[in-house]
């Protein structure tokens, strides 16, 4: 017996020296944060000795505005994994400033009912990490969009860990009234306090987001509960509320499971089915996501599969439409246009690529395959040329641009290939970065391609696009060209859009064109060619005779 006393004491000695190698002051709190054991410097931090902390709180050492963060940690400690360390503020005791502390935290084995407490001023390094630690736990929470790439690396992080995780969804449907109550400063200090919650429950406080006005959502392991995080946040609500009524939420959890995506593509899936989830009218309340969000996500992520499989396979074929120059009436090029097995929307698939991260695939995929269709059919006729769209989200993509360049480069000379290829940029996706996107388009040029902007005019930021992109020519959109004979505002817009490219160098392409009035028209204010169901539809093979390009 004496023997089994003398070695818990001498373990219990050597954990004391292990902690305060690092720390000046440990506790040992229970399931409630009272505290069940306390030794070294506590005067230094509580203006208290050790005995007389026992039984005491341990959350009334700390400022008010720290505590959720602090109880978060707690909340989230997993048995031998460490929490923090965090820079804390600590309550003055008898009008006496207590310095700041660092807080690290960790779960035991063999005690899993207690959580045991460091507390230290540390070094200056050790002090800027909990600092740094402290303000990311502080901020504000990733909108929507930035989510995306948390996500991303979060499940990617994951999956390579071998763990599991959830999402779970948050109505809190009265926020607006609250703030509505509340003055400025008392509002910014509760949503800091509700981000601060929220962030350090989801993976490693990185993930959670405030997907619209009183929702959110954040990743976490799989199976947690989040019982205790509600709680907090009513509680919280009711010491905010002036009129202590507080807040009601509502939680959904969903499984964060890739299920055979890989993790960036199930993250995609998961904020692209967040997207067009309220883009449809379903707002994102408890009650919709229990109707139809997973199911929505589950579409989602066989859509990705299922758009994979098309780019392995190639499942999918080209179409041509000539574009005629208007002065001699011969063919100048064709576009290649894209059709996909059962007659399933160009449109359509291409934008879900862009928005769920898998355009560049599926415009290498495209051009790959009109290189080939060019290399071997030159022999029939030796002028064919095309052109190929590539999406505004592509062209954003360094890597993109560097696959696309390799792929090219070894028939620049032998079989002359800028002289037969072109590309047209679509705008059916905002471009962000166009100096990062001019720089690309001089790069193509710098090989020989002629590079256009589609359908010009159809969205706020073309002429911003024309300003800044130094491309070859524009393609005018069709919804212009439709009423260039029956508005005479519409064939002005044109007719100075015309005049605009010709002062800068540039040619036009008009679309949809459909009758000789039209064409016509553009004819007479210098447009240089046109395409549409006038000169013909898309068809199998090209079936114009091309003219000899000068």
């Amino acid at each position: 017996m004496a023997e089994n006393i003398n070695d818990l004491k001498k373990q219990r000695d050597r954990f004391l020296a292990f902690a305060f190698a690092s720390a000046d002051l440990l506790l040992e709190v229970d399931e409630n944060q009272k505290i069940t054991f306390s030794s070294g410097a506590a005067r230094k931090f509580t203006g208290n000795v050790s005995t007389s902390l026992i039984g005491h709180d341990w959350l009334e050492i700390l400022t008010q505005e720290d505590r959720a963060m602090v109880v978060n940690l707690h909340n989230q400690a997993m048995i031998g994994k460490r929490c923090g360390p965090i820079l804390v503020n600590l309550n003055e005791q008898n009008d006496i400033k207590l310095p700041s502390a660092i807080v690290t935290g960790m779960k035991l084995p063999d005690y899993p009912n207690s959580f045991f407490i460091t507390i230290s001023q540390g070094s200056a390094l050790s002090a800027k990490a909990a600092q740094d630690e402290r303000n990311y736990n502080k901020g504000m929470m990733l909108d929507k969009e930035n989510f995306t790439a948390a996500a991303i690396e979060t499940i990617s992080n994951a999956t390579l860990m071998g763990q599991d995780l959830d999402m779970t969804f948050l109505d809190i449907p009265g926020t607006s009234n609250l703030k509505n109550k509340l003055e400025g400063e008392d509002w910014d200090h509760f949503k800091s306090q509700l981000s601060g919650l929220l962030k350090s429950s989801s993976i490693d406080g990185q993930t959670a987001s405030e997907l619209s006005s009183g929702r959110y959502g954040l990743l976490h392991e799989k199976g947690i509960g989040l019982d205790g995080l509600k709680n907090q946040i009513q509680s919280l609500s009711k010491e905010t509320d002036p009129d202590g009524v507080g807040l009601e939420i509502e939680t959904k959890t969903v499984s964060a499971d890739p299920n055979g995506l890989s993790e960036r593509e199930f993250a995609k899936a998961l904020v692209y089915t967040i997207s067009k989830f309220e883009e449809k009218g379903n707002d994102l309340t408890i009650g919709s996501i229990n109707e139809g969000f997973e199911g929505f996500l589950k579409e989602n992520a066989d859509r990705i599969t299922s758009l994979k499989s098309v780019i392995n396979q190639q499942r999918f074929n080209l179409a041509f439409q000539p574009i005629v120059d208007f002065k001699t009436g011969e063919t100048h090029h064709y576009e290649a246009l894209v059709r996909f097995e059962g007659n399933k929307s160009p449109y359509e698939i291409i934008t879900f690529g862009e928005d769920i991260g898998l355009a560049p695939e599926v415009d290498i995929m495209i051009c790959s395959k009109a290189l080939n269709y060019l290399i071997y059919n030159m022999e029939h006729d030796k002028n064919m040329a095309l052109a190929v769209n590539i999406s505004g989200v592509s062209i954003q993509n360094e890597a993109f641009i560097k696959a696309l360049r390799s792929k090219f480069e070894p028939h620049l000379k032998t079989l002359n290939i800028a002289d037969r290829i072109m590309f047209e940029i679509t705008e059916s996706s905002q471009i962000n970065d166009l100096d990062q996107v001019n720089y690309f388009v001089q790069e193509l040029q710098q090989d020989g391609f002629k590079v256009w902007l589609d359908d010009f005019g159809a969205g706020s930021a073309s002429f911003q696009y024309l300003q800044k992109l130094h491309v070859d020519g524009v393609k005018i959109d069709g919804q212009y060209v439709d009423q260039i004979i029956d508005s005479d505002r519409d064939g002005k817009l044109v007719k100075n859009l015309v005049s605009l490219c010709k002062d800068l160098d540039m040619k036009t392409i008009a679309e949809r064109v459909e009758t000789k009035e039209q064409a016509k028209f553009l004819q007479s204010i210098n447009v240089d060619y046109g395409q549409g169901y006038l000169f013909a539809k898309p068809s199998e093979r090209p079936d114009y005779h091309l003219k000899k390009k000068k």
